[in-house]
């Protein structure tokens, strides 16, 4: 099914334009090493992240991130782990990124 979603020729592929991805990018890496309180993060980087490859790359509007995001309660260090290798492993798979 992954395999499946990385190829998909139907929908948006906005993170396959190199300027849009950089825009996420440098988004993600904005908060490294602070602490935040998590209510809210993601409402505001899906945000700002919009606003700016709208103004910079796409010259549209409407939607661009899907409207609900998957939330899940972590239960223990095992499953941060496997989500957080997940995470990292995504950009990799969908050629992205080298490592």
């Amino acid at each position: 099914m992954e395999s499946w979603l990385h190829n998909a020729a139907l929908g948006r592929t906005w993170l396959g334009d190199p300027r849009i991805s950089e825009i996420v990018a440098e988004a993600l890496h904005h908060r490294a090493g602070k602490k935040y309180r998590l209510a809210g993060v993601n409402h505001a980087f899906s945000r700002a992240t919009y606003r700016e490859a709208r103004q910079q790359v796409l010259a549209r509007a409407g939607a661009f991130w899907e409207h609900e995001s998957f939330d899940q309660y972590i239960r223990d260090v095992a499953e941060w782990t496997r989500i957080v290798n997940y995470v990292l492993a995504n950009p990799v798979k969908a050629g992205l990124a080298r490592t």
